[in-house]
């Protein structure tokens, strides 16, 4: 990533991992979210379809080009999001990875299935993104393994708040803990103990309440392709 990328960011205080706040957090917080299923709206390029049949229908064209079907909508729900991160994994370079938000909010809604523990293992990966829904909102988690850094990047919010810090502690507790000791029990040398957070402030904000899934798919897009960050808000 660009070198500059810390002047965009607002370093976050702390990487809190407490197993009691854990559970009183997902208790209070993730027991009320649930499937949203979103219509949406007709285009006038397009004819009347879902937003699911349209990207099912055009896998031959390039994710950035599909994401052109996600642009011209109101509402994205968590499985159309999913769809569109895999088709991008398709054209990222080796060694990024996008996860898909399916898992991870169900993780979040406390199913720790132990499959899942396994599946976010971070070491083969230089950069991990998770796209990441908490009360009908979507911001992303961007991992970068190499220089331990995570960012935190949210299409609506300016500064950090209890909602990120509850994923971040997620992240500490079924990514970055096992990673850790992977490389201890590897004997491979860790150059750095620490891993610092960073909530990113300059980039381009949503407009209204419904466009933050739309956002965060813009975000995992360009962060991912490793291009200048922010976006234009028009392009």
């Amino acid at each position: 990533m660009d070198e500059k990328l810390s002047e965009l960011c607002e370093k976050v205080d702390g990487i809190t991992a407490s197993q009691a706040y854990f559970e009183s957090k997902m208790e209070k917080e993730f027991a009320g979210i649930k499937e949203q299923v979103q219509q949406v709206s007709q285009t006038q390029s397009q004819p009347p379809q879902t937003l699911g049949n349209a990207v099912k229908n055009n896998r031959s064209q390039a994710p950035w080009m599909r994401l052109n079907y996600l642009v011209n909508t109101k509402e994205v729900d968590t499985e159309i999001l999913a769809e569109f991160c895999e088709l991008l994994n398709t054209s990222l370079r080796k060694g990024i990875h996008i996860y898909s938000p399916l898992p991870w909010k169900s993780y979040a809604k406390g199913a720790k299935e132990n499959w899942l523990k396994s599946f976010f293992y971070v070491d083969k990966y230089e950069m991990v993104f998770i796209p990441t829904v908490e009360n009908i909102h979507f911001f992303s988690i961007h991992i970068h393994v190499i220089d331990h850094c995570i960012y935190i990047v949210d299409p609506m919010y300016f500064r950090l708040e209890d909602d990120h810090q509850a994923h971040l502690n997620l992240v500490v507790m079924y990514i970055l803990t096992p990673y850790m000791v992977d490389v201890l029990i590897g004997s491979q040398k860790f150059l750095d103990d620490g891993w610092t957070s960073y909530f990113v402030k300059n980039n381009p904000k949503q407009d209204n309440a419904y466009e933050c899934g739309v956002y965060m798919a813009k975000y995992l897009e360009y962060w991912g392709k490793n291009e200048k960050l922010p976006f234009d808000k028009l392009n």
